[in-house]
């Protein structure tokens, strides 16, 4: 039944019963942390669904993509018809860059069902295998959203077991062309990180489109300074003094090797890869 009525509740139409059923509908969420609404991701990445309208009991029985069932994390549905949690998936790798359909349906006696359309995208990130702390990194790729804006973190650990994000580090404008390619671009690598195993992330605004890791090795580098005048030092002349700045390297650092003698070195302090 559905009554109308004014402003004031004063005027009111007669009530008039008619068919009228409630549907059930989606919200899409970016896989990741940050939870933006989004209808882009890539393939292989993660997404999360938010469902409001469905049964006013069980659960939820399916989710395809496309005609294909995919796993799931399992979500009960509340007395109002909505998820209790988010529900989480991972789009097919091998899924096509198109426009495609997400349905989810209920085991409630109606098996209320609910569709929502997403575009998939596969995107790639180009970048050599290691680097200098403090050097640069040149990075492209393609498959991008036209025109998006990009973003590259560090990861620590290897690309197929990545355990930390150092957050973004490329401070340059990083953006997919009318044709969704990222023109290579040199990003600068901090000076404040050790040596080791990491892994290159691209991802978009949205967080939803993410290419796959890259991995990528963190070499230590040295800057050699007059000791007399602090200036940036090519060569020296044997028995002066040479200053050296070091980023990128372990904390136990106790001698230094001038083509095959050692010679020992001021107290150092190391933080976070520098002295």
């Amino acid at each position: 039944t559905v009554v109308a009525t004014d402003g004031s509740d004063a005027v009111t139409a007669p009530e008039t019963a008619f068919s009228f059923k409630m549907l059930p509908a989606l919200t899409l969420f970016s896989g990741t942390q940050t939870s933006s609404v989004v209808n882009t991701v890539g393939a292989g990445n993660a997404i999360d669904v938010e469902g409001t309208g469905f049964g006013q009991s069980g659960s939820v029985q399916k989710v395809t993509f496309d005609s294909t069932a995919v796993k799931f994390t399992p979500v009960k549905l509340t007395a109002s018809g909505s998820f209790s949690t988010e529900l989480s998936f991972t789009v097919p790798a091998t899924a096509t860059a198109a426009n495609h359909t997400i349905t989810v349906t209920d085991n409630a006696s109606t098996h209320d069902a609910a569709t929502a359309g997403v575009q998939v995208y596969k995107p790639t990130l180009s970048a050599v295998s290691s680097g200098f702390a403090g050097g640069f990194v040149n990075v492209s790729g393609t498959g991008w959203p036209a025109g998006d804006r990009l973003t590259l973190n560090l990861i620590t650990g290897p690309e197929t077991a990545p355990t930390f994000s150092q957050g973004v580090f490329c401070n340059v404008a990083l953006q997919a062309t009318g044709g969704g390619v990222l023109p290579k671009t040199a990003c600068p690598l901090p000076t404040n990180i050790h040596a080791g195993a990491f892994s290159l992330e691209l991802t978009d605004a949205s967080d939803a489109v993410i290419a796959p890791l890259v991995a990528f090795t963190m070499n230590p580098s040295l800057t050699l300074n007059s000791g007399d005048n602090d200036t940036v030092a090519s060569n020296v002349a044997a028995g002066s003094l040479l200053d050296v700045n070091g980023a990128g390297f372990g904390s136990n650092m106790k001698t230094a090797v001038i083509g095959t003698t050692s010679v020992s070195l001021s107290t150092l302090i190391v933080t976070n890869g520098e002295y």
